[in-house]
């Protein structure tokens, strides 16, 4: 029997039904089989199966052996770094790494082929000022001159920074 509308009887209709079906759960599968990597491949566990003292290249191949992360480095880079000490159990890459790390000047990236690239940051660079902990606290003082007579109206500035501040009628100056 042909549907008026369509024109194509019911068999055609559920031949093509079953076909477009299985082209989806294709389409699925295949879909859902291709690896991703994400920031969620940093929190893999590692197993680390006894407690150990080792070098951060042991440590880069630990990783490497039990995730597909591969590491990318200057070859000299960790020549002469004292050996971290492991526990027994597990720890995720990204504190492993850290651990590995630390103390260092070196910092790492997960790219989306699973590579972990590392780089030394060279000194006076961002990473070393945001790492370092910013202390505030209120300087106060007079500026007087060489006969010991308050200075109004004085410059008085951080070194390094853009703060600063005048002094008033008594020499006197406050800075947050």
């Amino acid at each position: 029997m042909r549907n008026t509308i369509t024109g194509i009887t019911k068999r055609t209709y559920a031949k093509k039904k079953r076909f477009l079906n299985s082209c989806m759960v294709l389409c699925f599968l295949t879909l859902s089989s291709f690896k991703g990597y994400s920031s969620f491949s940093q929190g893999t566990k590692i197993r680390i199966d006894h407690a150990q003292e080792v070098s951060v290249v042991e440590i880069f191949d630990l990783i490497s052996s039990q995730t597909d992360h591969s590491f990318i480095y200057p070859s000299n880079l960790f020549l002469n770094r004292p050996k971290i000490r492991l526990e027994k159990g597990k720890i995720s890459v990204e504190k492993l790494l850290e651990k590995a790390l630390s103390g260092t000047s070196i910092t790492h990236k997960f790219s989306a082929d699973g590579s972990i690239l590392l780089r030394e940051e060279p000194k006076g660079s961002m990473k070393d000022t945001r790492d370092k902990e910013v202390l505030q606290r209120l300087v106060t003082g007079t500026v007087r001159d060489e006969n010991g007579e308050p200075i109004m109206g004085a410059a008085v500035e951080i070194e390094g920074s853009t703060k600063g501040t005048l002094t008033d009628i008594d020499g006197r100056f406050s800075l947050e």
